[in-house]
């Protein structure tokens, strides 16, 4: 919902969070849908980097946005052609048009918060059981696939709520750190025909104005209950492996049963959820938002798509680098290490950090190679060789790994192990990973070494 101001009262309370699931901004330990901050950098987690009317930052400066996205959700085509299979049906026409152009939700995220598409809203008097609510397809370019932790995070413009009442004095808010939310279903498909929805959670009892709040704990796998507003830029995560336990089969053309593909998905529904409790969540509860919202008067009504970042998708050296122009065997920073093995090995090409190289360690006495890598690295393979002597020296292959994948060990007595790491502190987050091989094979001597098998799709 768009506004021009926001009214705070002088009465004011914290907000008593109910609910297990995530808080509305920065809750970076829960389990459930830890919000992703679509901004990083020196300012901070989540801070937007905001323009003056120069275009020149003016706070949280330094702030970029953040590298965990490597695609996002299209409408259209690098040529300005429409997607085949996507589509944009907002629920009524009488909305302000700035925002009915699906151009406004492709594409990387802005520092303009203005820049969503709206997916309308309904009309005073209007039936919401007979007039269908309004939706967005879009397209991704390359793949969407199941990866550890959260794979896809979508960002609406919510707002965080900072007095106890709504705008209004009327309608009863839910104190500081609730969230004017309005939410959506969300749903994937791998042929852009049938569609698998997330399941979702929505335990707000009761129904409430057009400028109330909601506490975001008591929402789950609903996007929109996440703040993108007021310089703060939070997004909500859905991970595929929750579709898992979804009945995802449909019969084709020819009736031929096929299922909705969770690692090969290329495209993307948001439904916009009408709060008067018409809707329900995946276990039978009405679902409430701010109802009815204002569709006039130059504003927006219903769910209004600022983004869609991808995480689970395959990346290459160039993807990594952001340019054509590196070399993957120079050394940009001058620490010893070219920049293939820095993409290999998680590090930083700009800054000299050799330290974070493969390192060998003992373990319960036991000799453990570790390094770190993102799974979705597609263009290497890392082969790990063994040697019972450096004179002669003959290395042998005795495990390796490959994208998306655990590790494989042909070596008896080599144990494999693996654990995330999540950056941003953001708890949903598993792309990063720290892969170990422990050697628990008793007397024996033998040297190891990790080699980088690299195909250049340029």
């Amino acid at each position: 919902m768009l506004v021009s101001a926001l009214c705070l009262l002088a009465l004011m309370s914290p907000l008593l969070h109910g609910g297990d699931y995530s808080r509305g901004k920065y809750d970076p330990d829960n389990a459930y849908d830890a919000p992703i901050p679509g901004w990083v950098g020196p300012a901070g987690e989540g801070g937007v980097p905001l323009p003056d009317e120069y275009g020149n930052p003016t706070v949280n400066i330094g702030n970029y946005i953040n590298p965990v996205f490597v695609g996002w959700a299209y409408y259209y085509d690098e040529e300005g052609t429409i997607y085949p299979g996507v589509a944009y049906e907002p629920s009524v026409e009488g909305y302000y048009w700035p925002w009915s152009e699906p151009v406004m939700a492709e594409g990387p995220l802005f520092p303009y918060i203005n820049d969503v598409c709206s997916l309308g809203g309904y009309a005073p008097g209007q039936d919401t059981a007979e007039v269908e609510p309004g939706y967005i397809t879009l397209y991704f370019r390359k793949p969407v696939r199941d990866v550890p932790g959260a794979d896809l995070v979508v960002f609406e413009n919510a707002i965080f709520s900072e007095s106890e009442l709504g705008e209004d004095g009327g309608d009863p808010g839910e104190g500081i750190g609730g969230v004017f939310a309005e939410l959506a279903y969300v749903e994937v498909s791998s042929d852009g025909v049938h569609f698998a929805r997330f399941p979702s959670v929505s335990l707000t009892e009761a129904a409430y104005g057009p400028n109330g709040s909601l506490d975001p704990t008591n929402v789950y796998n609903l996007a929109g209950k996440h703040v993108n507003n007021q310089g703060e830029c939070w997004g909500t995560p859905f991970d595929l492996a929750s579709l898992r336990q979804e009945d995802l089969t449909y019969l084709d053309d020819e009736d031929i049963e096929r299922q909705v593909d969770i690692n090969n998905i290329r495209y993307i529904r948001i439904v916009d959820i009408p709060g008067d409790g018409s809707r329900l969540d995946s276990l039978g509860n009405s679902i409430y938002d701010p109802y009815p919202t204002n569709i006039y008067n130059e504003g927006t009504g219903g769910f209004d798509l600022d983004a869609i970042g991808v995480i689970g998708q395959e990346r290459g050296f160039y993807d990594w680098s952001g340019t054509t122009a590196m070399n993957p065997l120079d050394d940009d920073d001058g620490d010893g290490v070219v920049n293939l093995l820095e993409y290999a090995f998680d590090m930083n090409p700009a800054a000299p950090d050799a330290g974070n190289l493969p390192r060998m360690q003992l373990v319960d006495g036991k000799p453990q190679l570790s390094f770190r890598r993102d799974v979705r690295n597609s263009d290497i393979t890392y082969v790990l060789e063994a040697t019972d002597s450096l004179s002669p020296v003959a290395w042998y292959e005795v495990a390796r790994v490959e994208a998306f994948s655990d590790p494989v060990v042909s070596l008896p007595g080599l144990e494999a192990t693996t654990s995330a790491e999540s950056r941003h502190t953001q708890a949903t987050l598993g792309v990063w990973q720290t892969v170990s091989f422990t050697d628990l094979s008793a007397d024996t001597t033998r040297f190891y070494r990790v080699r980088i098998d690299w195909v250049d799709a340029q």
